[in-house]
């Protein structure tokens, strides 16, 4: 016999009739309540702080702010926003959220039943599923933990919207476009940052894919994503024919690379997914020109290396055709602020960007040899020929498209 549960909400608005609601959601999603879920109050900074402790339970800190860096690197957002910024911002668009495997779900005094219904729900999804594995990273497992993502929001988001205080009548399957993600065309002035961008595209696809599940094939067809061994944001991209085949790049040779990082080693690799290409591209295009163009990736991998205090990046990315690479090549060479030249010197070093066949690499780092009383900088003569002849790659320019 499984043990009680028990809902400990007290001395909030929010509370009433929170239990009964919570047994109807389990019972139409076929959950067994067991255990204590405690609901916790707290304002900033606690908020931010308990926020974080949540995620480095998951994944160490030191991991979450390399990735964070990566990020800066490419020029997807400026590198001087730090890992504490961007928990900030993850942080101010919350009103509650809940702690997988913990039992507790924290929220802001000011938050409203509908947030907290939210993250009810991913507490029958933790129950079911088991959400703290599929947050966990691994190498090349980026992209997946964000397609995990947008599948718990989205479903969480539509279920409440479907069953919760906010609910409305469900929508039949004219009113979808086949998944892919209708965001705003932002007024170059307002244009919101890669973060903020990314922030709002995990809501709104896992929304829309999660919809169109939900009217082709009911509960049990989401049931079966989540039941899937894997994932991708390209199949949440394209929920009814799931994208093209992921294709990914060749593992990186750093063995070849010579100079300042001759006998480099690995630190670690990973998958960006198409729908962080999306959203990068989302920074200098339309949602739907941005969506036509990552639509063509059929992979990527990434690939962080280091010899000694010089590091290096390599961010490969597949297309179906050389043409296809080629259409991309002058808009995320904009978006990642690349000059016709392609290559941009910066404090941190130089990124440069390269096109081989139906390959787009982006090449970075800090590209720093120091030697007593000395300091030299290899720009972009080293990134672009020493490195690049040594990967095999081509210098992309602006008049050869």
């Amino acid at each position: 016999m499984d043990p009680p549960f028990q809902l400990v909400c007290a001395g909030m608005p929010v509370c009433g009739g929170l239990e009964a609601w919570l047994r109807r959601m389990a019972a139409l999603r076929g959950v067994g309540l067991v255990g204590r879920l405690q609901l916790e109050v707290a304002d900033s900074p606690d908020f931010e702080d308990l926020l974080l402790s949540s995620l480095t339970t998951v994944n160490p800190r030191a991991r979450l702010e390399e990735l964070h860096e990566i990020s800066g690197w490419l020029g997807l957002q400026a590198s001087t926003i730090r890992f504490e910024d961007g928990l900030k911002l993850q942080a101010s668009q919350l009103a509650a959220y809940y702690v997988p495997g913990a039992g507790r779900v924290i929220l802001r005094p000011s938050a409203e039943r509908a947030a907290v219904e939210h993250e009810l729900l991913h507490y029958l999804q933790d129950l079911a599923y088991q959400l703290t594995p599929r947050a966990r990273w691994t190498p090349l497992s980026g992209d997946a933990l964000t397609a995990w993502q947008c599948l718990a929001e989205g479903d969480a988001a539509w279920f409440a919207e479907t069953h919760g205080a906010a609910a409305r009548p469900e929508p039949t399957a004219s009113s979808f476009d086949g998944g892919t993600v209708q965001g705003a065309t932002w007024p170059e002035r307002k244009r919101p940052s890669f973060l903020e961008r990314m922030q709002t595209a995990v809501y709104l696809t896992g929304r829309q894919s999660v919809a169109r599940w939900r009217v082709d094939g009911g509960w049990l067809r989401v049931a079966q994503v989540w039941s899937g061994p894997s994932l991708s944001t390209q199949q949440l991209l394209h929920p009814v024919s799931g994208g093209l085949r992921e294709s990914l790049p060749e593992p990186l040779e750093v063995s070849r690379v010579t100079g300042p990082l001759a006998g480099a080693k690995l630190g670690l690799e990973d998958v960006l997914g198409e729908l962080q290409l999306r959203v990068a591209l989302e920074g200098v295009l339309s949602s739907e020109q941005a969506a036509a163009l990552a639509a063509m990736r059929v992979g990527d991998r990434l690939t962080w290396f280091h010899a000694g205090p010089t590091q290096g990046l390599v961010w490969r990315i597949r297309f179906t055709t050389a043409d296809g690479a080629r259409s991309v090549a002058p808009w995320l060479a904009k978006a990642l602020a690349l000059p016709p030249e392609s290559c941009l010197m910066s404090p941190t070093g130089a990124r440069w960007m390269g096109v081989l066949a139906a390959d787009i690499t982006v090449l970075v780092g800090t590209w720093v040899h120091s030697e007593p009383g000395r300091r030299t900088q290899h720009g972009c003569h080293f990134v672009g020929e020493q490195l690049g002849r040594a990967l095999g790659l081509a210098p992309w320019r602006d008049g050869d498209l």
